[in-house]
């Protein structure tokens, strides 16, 4: 018996060994099996100079699109994709990702002349040497013959001008429609450089990109001493004859997209190696642009990288993206169109562009990031760092990197920076050096290898970053409440109901839950766990009530907003942030004041007193500034601030110090506005008989006070309101019943009020509001170059409104509602506008009871944040619980492999065994090995460590919950303690990942269709 015990526990022995040895070389296999062979990564400088020798000969016009040339390079890099085996974006096997934009197209050669008083040609120019185009969308080129007018700016144009000369050049989209509707046919500018070097093309196109109508605007760009001869030959009488066959028009452009996918095909991060493949075409000569390092070398570089990768037979963790880009030259319309469609998910990935690589300057080669993308520098700084080679870091948004680094997407470029070479004759394959193209191509290899093949970068991309700051606290928090909790239990007298271990375990969970609150993984505005719009509110909704008052005299927008109000007792400043809550109330040194013109800008108080204008100073100290004025405006001419006054004989224009005046009498009122130009726009009201005199007048920005003009006659019981759009003066009379509006021209073609619209007002069930009507406008015009106005009343079943109404070049273009309320009094309108929102606020209340409210664009704007917050982590606790069954149901194949051991322990052995602890302790251990390696996916907390490190944390909770369990239970059977202790792992598993699995995440139908093209 004895011999027969020994030979049993040797032979249990060798079985464990055996056991041992099978689980390392199971786990030997595996690992082997992970690893990737990127050895062979070779770059073939010669490969890569062939193409590039291709795509920039002749055949290829110069690659503008449009043209055939640039459709038969987009099929050559197609091709060459689906030679080597790359996956197209489409199921239809097609490399093209479509879209269309504007390309201007020169047909025929360009002549420029001056032709004197007898007819003959006093000067010609050329195209390039002396002038070049700069093309607007939708132009269609031609004769263009008249004499020029000489500007400063857009209001000194008379309407039908078609030739002007311009020391400003016009690029913003809505002066470009100015000049349009004007009859401009030609703009020519001075350029800045009059060096003896050509004008570089460009194919960069301006005005507004939803506009079908044609127009034959056309501008240029002379050398300065060209311009200075132009101004001479203009006021010599001469003639300018000017003929360019020049269309711009909507084309189709296609990026050309191939990848290779990653191992794991639900990966959706990727490695995106980029180059454009469009340049600048040919000149009506007919001599082409070749653009061989501009930009057929980074197209020759990114085909043979794709070669090397995909012979290779790499099978990377990331996917391996490459895009030929279009639309580069003219204005990064290919990347900008790919980020907007997304064909693989931009979050966790980078952009790797090649732009300008070979030249045979002895050039260091440069990485640039986007100046203001912090992700794109860290990028650039560790690829200099880890590579090791001498690389230069440049701090630019010239190329199709700064796309992607603008919404802060790790993105560089490299190139070697010629810049002598681009968009000129000379950018041929003869500037290329073949050597110096394989320090770039073994950069990017390894690039790829590290980033794509290898992707040691893979990073979280579920929590946000107070989860990240805050995950120590978590794992703290755990075990002292565990430590706790172990205490009570062993000081717990009475035992035999797991009471403890059941607070323990829902405790837990509510701290992962609480931590899960904060999870807020945004792309592109959609929030994956939970839609937290629903809790942030809408636009144009009412506020809680901010302040009792009595009226608003003005109000600003300064940093924050700036309301003066009445109270009965003092005049206050208030100082509203953009969240809608009063942060400051200033008391005003004004209690003597008997004047309600008070005026505030740049947070300080105008006003007058016994004709005596003044202000409040930084010290709450009243400050004159002139005596003996009836009335003023303020406003402010760029960040200048400016003050037009009247003494009823002269009009003073007064800023820092510096006054100018022009003499005008009778005046009562003023009203100042200023357009984008920085020009001051004025409207002098003067008493006559029963109606009132409209005067208008401009400053323009070299500060020059023009004529004054008539132009037009209102009765005298209207309210009178002025405003400007990008090009009219508008006329608002307010007769407490109906708003009309009239316009007229601004500048020096100004002229009379033309005939009177109603501005039609409507309630509910279109019942016409025409009680106790009044308005306010916007001291400024808003980004889109309207007119922005409120206005208030009542209809006849006394339901009080306010209206928010937009005009341009004469019509409404905005209509909306955006406040009702019943048998309630609305007064003292104010609107203002930032950049991206406008506020409106309104005294409302009966007889003296009145309270300031306010209403905005801004969804944010009014919110109770502790409110927002409460509700929006309550609806990820409960979508959280609701998530994790889900989660948890999903997922129980990963005890499998532990039931499996016991099940067959178990048909092995049916009576019990001194090995049965053994077998459910391994078991436990296989679970969580399995966890391991199934759960690699999950990068919830961004540490590449991450799939072993959280099972095993969750284990130990598990585990410690578990002996608590039996400790409580006096249970001592072992299958119970591997039941439980495989529910309460599960449990606490679910609970932390549910909500970061999109695969099984109630929360899926609220993405986006990110994979467009799969």
């Amino acid at each position: 018996m004895v011999i027969s015990s020994r030979r049993k526990l040797d032979m249990d022995r060798k079985n464990r060994k055996k056991l041992i040895l099978i689980f390392i070389l199971i786990y030997l296999i595996v690992t082997l099996m992970g690893c990737s062979n990127t050895n062979n990564l070779k770059f073939n400088e010669d490969n890569a100079y062939n193409h590039i020798k291709e795509l920039s000969s002749d055949e290829y016009e110069g690659r503008l699109p449009g043209a055939e040339g640039h459709r038969k390079a987009s099929e050559y890099i197609a091709n060459e994709f689906r030679e080597m085996g790359l996956a197209p974006i489409h199921k239809r096997n097609e490399y093209f990702q479509e879209f269309q934009d504007y390309s201007p197209i020169l047909e025929e050669e360009s002549t420029f002349q001056v032709i004197d008083k007898n007819g003959n040609i006093a000067h010609e120019y050329s195209i390039r040497d002396d002038y070049t185009e700069l093309p607007v969308n939708n132009t269609v080129g031609g004769l263009i013959e008249g004499n020029a007018t000489i500007v400063k700016s857009l209001d000194e144009i008379e309407e039908n001008s078609k030739i002007i000369l311009s020391s400003k050049t016009f690029y913003n989209h809505i002066d470009i429609e100015k000049l349009k509707s004007l009859g401009v046919n030609l703009v020519i500018s001075p350029s800045k450089d009059n060096s003896e070097k050509k004008f570089l093309k460009t194919v960069i196109t301006d005005g507004k990109t939803d506009d079908t109508e044609e127009s034959q605007l056309i501008r240029i760009l002379v050398k300065s001493d060209v311009f200075s001869e132009l101004v001479k030959y203009t006021k010599e009488g001469y003639t300018i004859k000017f003929n360019m066959d020049l269309n711009v028009k909507k084309v189709d452009m296609r990026n050309v997209i191939g990848y290779i996918p990653a191992k794991d095909k639900e990966t959706e991060e990727a490695l995106i190696i980029t180059a454009h493949y469009d340049h600048v075409g040919y000149d009506a000569d007919g001599k082409v642009f070749n653009g061989a390092l501009d930009n057929a070398s980074g197209i020759g570089m990114l085909l043979e990288i794709a070669r090397s990768i995909k012979e290779s037979n790499i099978s990377p963790k990331k996917n391996i993206v490459f895009v030929a880009f279009d639309g580069e030259e003219s204005g990064l319309k290919g990347s900008t169109y790919y980020t907007r469609s997304r064909p693989f998910d931009l979050i966790g990935s980078k952009i790797i562009n090649l732009d300008m690589i070979g030249s045979k300057e002895n050039l260091d080669l440069y990485i640039d990031y986007f100046p203001n993308s912090q992700t794109s520098k860290d990028l650039a700084k560790e690829i200099k760092d880890k590579w090791g080679e001498d690389l230069k870091l440049n701090p630019s948004a010239s190329s199709d990197h700064a796309v992607f680094g603008e919404k802060d997407i790790p993105s560089i470029t490299l190139n070697h920076p010629s810049m002598e070479l681009i968009h000129t004759y000379s950018d041929d394959i003869d500037n290329i050096d073949k050597e110096r193209l394989k320090q770039p191509g073994e950069l990017v290899l390894w690039i790829t290898d590290y980033y794509g093949v290898k992707a040691k970068d893979l990073i979280n991309r579920s929590i946000s970053d107070t989860q990240n700051k805050n995950i120590y606290i978590l794992i703290v928090s755990l075990f002292f409440i565990i430590f706790v909790f172990l205490l009570l239990l062993k000081y717990r007298k009475k035992k035999g109901k797991p009471i403890l271990t059941i607070i323990l375990l829902i405790v837990i969970m509510i701290l992962i839950l609480f931590y899960n609150t904060f999870y807020e993984y945004e792309q592109y505005g959609v929030t994956r766990m939970i839609n937290t719009d629903k809790y942030k509110g809408k636009p144009w909704k009412d506020t809680e009530n901010i302040t009792k008052a009595q009226g608003i005299y003005d109000s600003d927008f300064y940093e924050n907003i700036n309301i003066v109000i009445n109270d009965n007792k003092n005049i206050a400043n208030l100082t509203i942030n953009k969240k809608g809550e009063l942060s400051d109330r200033e008391e005003l040194n004004l209690d003597n004041i008997s004047s309600e013109d008070i005026k505030i800008l740049d947070n300080k108080v105008y006003f007058i007193n016994k004709n005596t204008l003044s202000k409040i100073n930084d010290r709450n100290e009243v400050e004159k500034i002139k005596d003996n004025i009836i009335g003023f405006d303020v406003l402010r001419k760029g960040k200048t601030p400016y003050i037009i006054a009247s003494d009823g004989k002269r009009l003073y224009l007064i800023n820092e110090g510096s006054v100018r005046e022009k003499v005008v009498s009778g005046i009562e009122s003023i009203k100042a506005k200023e357009d984008r130009n920085k020009n001051i726009h004025i409207l002098l009201e003067r008493e006559q008989d029963s109606n009132t005199e409209l005067l208008y007048l401009y400053s323009n920005s070299n500060e020059e006070i023009g004529e004054i003009k008539s132009i037009g006659k209102i009765d005298k019981k209207n309210d009178i309101q002025f405003g400007i759009d990008i090009g009219k003066g508008y006329i608002f009379t307010n007769d407490k019943k109906t708003i009309k509006y009239g316009t007229f021209n601004l500048g020096s073609r100004s002229s009379t009020i033309g005939s009177f619209k109603e501005l039609e007002l409507t309630g509910n069930s279109g019942i016409k509001v025409d009680k106790d009507i009044n308005l306010t406008i916007n001291k400024d015009m808003d980004k889109d170059g309207e007119i922005s106005l409120v206005a208030k009343g009542k209809d006849k079943n006394n339901v009080s409104y306010i209206f928010l109404r937009n005009l341009y070049n004469g019509r409404v273009t905005e209509e909306k509602l955006i406040y009702k309320k019943d048998k309630v009094n609305i007064k003292d309108l104010q609107i203002l506008d930032s950049s991206n929102y406008s506020y409106v606020f309104w005294m409302e209340g009966k007889g003296n009871n009145y309270t300031l409210k306010s209403s905005s664009s801004d969804s944010q704007f009014g919110n109770d944040e502790k409110k927002v917050d409460f509700f929006i982590k309550l609806g990820n606790i409960i979508q959280n619980i609701i998530m994790m069954p889900v989660f948890l149901v999903s997922r129980m194949y990963l005890v499998l492999p532990g039931l499996i051991v016991l099940g067959i322990y178990r048909l092995l052995r049916k009576e019990n065994s001194k090995y049965l602890k053994v077998v459910v302790f391994s078991s436990l251990i296989i679970n969580i090995l399995f966890e391991i390696i199934s759960m690699r996916e999950n990068y919830v907390f961004g540490y590449s460590m991450e799939y072993i490190i959280v099972p095993i944390i969750i284990a130990i909770c598990a585990l410690i919950i578990t002996f608590s369990y039996l400790k409580e239970t006096n249970n001592k059977a072992l299958l119970k303690t591997f039941v439980i202790f495989t529910i309460i792992n599960m449990i606490l598993l679910s609970t932390l990942y549910a909500p970061y699995s999109l695969e099984w995440g109630v929360e899926r139908g609220q993405l986006n269709e990110q994979n467009l093209f799969k």
